[in-house]
């Protein structure tokens, strides 16, 4: 969050095992990794690795992260002021962010 980003890449060429190619398809959903990404998703990547979201799903993922920053800043804060991270954790609902709510 507060990084740069790219509004657009574009991939002019590409190349694999069988040489060079050039642009087969605009605007078409393409597999990264096994992950079926679909025009309009959003790309987001760090020193850790990448993660794909999809476009209807930005705002619900954007939000979460920030909720996990807030609780992470609080934490640590928590920690420098002596509380043991355990205790620091449980009060401000670490392992609440960690757990999956849905089974989608």
């Amino acid at each position: 969050m507060g990084r740069p980003s790219a509004r657009e890449i574009e991939i002019r060429q590409v190349e694999g095992a069988g040489g060079v190619g050039g642009r087969m398809a605009v605007q078409t959903p393409v597999a990264v990794a096994g992950v079926l990404v679909h025009p309009g998703d959003i790309l987001v990547a760090d020193d850790d690795g990448a993660v794909i979201v999809p476009a209807a799903r930005w705002d619900e993922v954007a939000e979460l992260a920030r909720r996990v920053d807030r609780v992470e800043d609080d934490t640590v804060r928590a920690v420098r002021a002596g509380a043991a991270l355990a205790a620091a954790r449980a009060a401000h609902g670490h392992h609440a962010l960690q757990t999956r709510k849905d089974p989608s």
